[in-house]
């Protein structure tokens, strides 16, 4: 090999090392360098996939469908849509902020027997959750740092509008009844905690004690149907004791109306009913 062979030969080397190493460079720097956020995930994207990713929180519960009741809903379709409102920090708030209704149009068939012959009768309802966000954090955080800071109770009533409902909830958990809030936001933070394994007496006024009253309520066996026992001047209680170990999971208890006429009068065709879910967490 010649003294000009041997130049060729060590540029050629000195080339590939010099490739390697800018290789090497550019996989450190994708792999240390923070990738930037892009311009197409918007706080509304964000805040439709926290809604998304906290179905206990937003969605009513597809509740009293089992078909080894004397009367039970089918629920054969169901849709979605959102609306938000943001607001810009102002002199009383310091944190930008949005007011969300998450809303669900519902399709069923109500089921009912009487002596031995099932009636059907369709129906369509509607529920509403509303919601208060607050963003704490930068785009580069999760949910762009939105956080859910307030919510409501879930109402599902149907259409034409039901003449059927209550007047007032309380719940007795260590002999002392507190009021509970039908309507209105309330804190995520400051919820109703049920103390696991400690009876809860619920108990609600009404306005027309021939109807029916039940309590649907999910626990560690799957939804169950308790019917409220009339106490006399238009009061109702019924009583559940918590047994679920799923401390982390908000869900909903639902207080459901029903016309009496709905279940019971095979020539009685509208379908009058009107429930309110109350969220709720089981503490230890």
């Amino acid at each position: 090999m010649d003294l000009d062979d041997g130049r060729d030969f060590m540029f050629k080397i000195i080339l590939k090392l010099l490739f390697l190493a800018g290789l090497v460079f550019l996989l450190f720097f994708s792999l240390t360098c923070k990738k930037p956020v892009t311009t197409s995930y918007t706080d509304i994207d964000a805040i439709k996939d926290y809604i998304n990713y906290h179905p206990d929180i937003f969605s009513a519960d597809a509740f009293d469908t089992s078909r080894a009741a004397p009367f039970f809903r089918e629920i054969p379709g169901r849709d979605y849509w959102i609306r938000i409102d943001f607001h810009n920090p102002d002199s009383l708030h310091f944190l930008k902020s949005a007011d969300v209704s998450w809303e669900d149009s519902i399709q069923g068939v109500f089921h009912t027997f009487i002596s031995g012959t099932e009636y059907q009768k369709r129906f369509k309802a509607f529920s509403k959750v509303q919601a208060y966000f607050e963003q704490w954090g930068n785009s580069g955080d999760l949910y762009r740092g939105w956080l859910l800071m307030k919510i409501s109770n879930i109402p599902i009533y149907c259409m034409p509008f039901p003449t059927v409902g209550l007047s007032n909830l309380e719940i007795d958990t260590s002999g002392v009844s507190s009021p509970i809030s039908l309507d209105g936001l309330r804190e995520l933070k400051k919820v109703l905690q049920l103390k696991r394994s400690n009876p809860v007496i619920f108990t609600i006024q009404v306005a027309d004690s021939t109807d029916l009253y039940y309590l649907h309520i999910y626990d560690e066996n799957g939804w169950s149907k308790r019917r409220f026992k009339n106490n006399g001047s238009y009061s109702f209680s019924v009583i559940w004791t918590p047994s679920s170990q799923d401390y982390n999971t908000y869900r909903h208890f639902y207080i459901d109306c029903i016309k009496s006429k709905t279940v019971a009068d095979s020539s009685y065709s509208t379908y009058d009913s009107r429930t309110w879910g109350i969220i709720y967490k089981v503490k230890q």
